[in-house]
């Protein structure tokens, strides 16, 4: 068995909790087959060590038995997150005191998060600073603070479809809405595919950031 045969019998393989598959995740960094061994390397970016456990395990299920596999070797490979440089003068949690520290340049802070990772989150918040420039530069008020989840983010053979809930925040008042919103993919290769989850969240950003501008 090739390495190309092994990697298209794991995109039967879903990340746990998506619809969407380890390959196109990204996890498969490399597999090296002889007649010794069969290795898969993985590199995953969750520290969940259940999830992580999860794939191998199921890595492990989709390749029993298949047909003139060597003894499989499954290497985890683990992100790792960079360390934040220390402050002068402080220890631990006392960083923190006085309140928060201000961004050089930046004047109002807006927070996008989610429960879940690959979702979007920076594609999301770049757009949502695009479509805040203009209100920013004329100096009127953008504390916003807006929450996104993720319901479902697929993507089927023809389109891209992400559905969301979405809630904004200010000092005077709270919004709340659900959008749904399906882009086609022009062709069947990565870019069209690419360009079709580029299209689809710039299209949810828009309608979060048409709440941000209400009165």
């Amino acid at each position: 068995m090739t390495a190309e045969e092994i990697k298209e019998r794991l995109k039967t393989v879903k990340y746990p909790g998506f619809s969407r598959d380890i390959v196109s995740f990204g996890l498969i960094k490399e597999i090296d087959v002889d007649a010794k061994r069969t290795q898969i390397r993985l590199y995953v970016v969750t520290q969940n060590d259940e999830v992580t456990r999860k794939i191998v395990e199921d890595v492990e299920a989709c390749l029993a038995g298949a047909p003139g596999l060597s003894p499989l070797d499954i290497v985890v490979e683990r992100h790792q997150e960079a360390p934040v440089p220390a402050v002068p003068g402080a220890r631990g949690r006392e960083v923190g005191r006085g309140g928060p520290r201000r961004v050089p340049g930046v004047a109002k802070l807006v927070a996008v998060a989610s429960g879940k990772g690959g979702v979007g989150k920076s594609t999301v918040a770049a757009n949502l600073a695009v479509a805040l420039a203009a209100r920013v530069a004329a100096g009127r008020d953008a504390d916003y603070r807006v929450a996104l989840d993720v319901q479902r983010f697929e993507s089927p053979a023809d389109a891209v479809l992400i559905e969301a809930l979405w809630t904004v925040t200010s000092k005077e008042a709270r919004q709340s809405g659900r959008s749904v919103v399906r882009e086609k993919i022009a062709a069947r290769d990565y870019a069209s595919l690419a360009a079709a989850h580029s299209a689809a969240l710039a299209a949810l950003s828009k309608e979060i950031a048409a709440a941000l501008r209400k009165p």
